[in-house]
């Protein structure tokens, strides 16, 4: 869970662990909180979390509707 001030912004959890490979999913922003890079540095954080753990690869998992998630993640 990512906060700002003591309050939560964003949530993001991880699924299966593969030998080399993490799966990141269940990011949340509420639609007030959207737009101001929270999604983007909760997938950062965990990335760098299993990384951090010896994974070499992480996949995200997010519904192709989601634009611009998948934006925000290409850059």
């Amino acid at each position: 869970m990512l906060e700002d001030n003591g309050i939560p912004v964003s949530m993001a959890g991880y699924t299966r662990e593969m030998q080399t490979a993490i799966g990141v999913a269940f990011v949340y922003t509420p639609p007030y909180e959207r737009r101001k890079g929270y999604a983007t540095s909760i997938v950062a954080q965990i990335s760098q979390l299993a990384l951090d753990k010896g994974f070499t690869k992480c996949v995200l998992y997010t519904d192709l509707a989601n634009l611009t998630l998948i934006a925000s993640i290409k850059r």
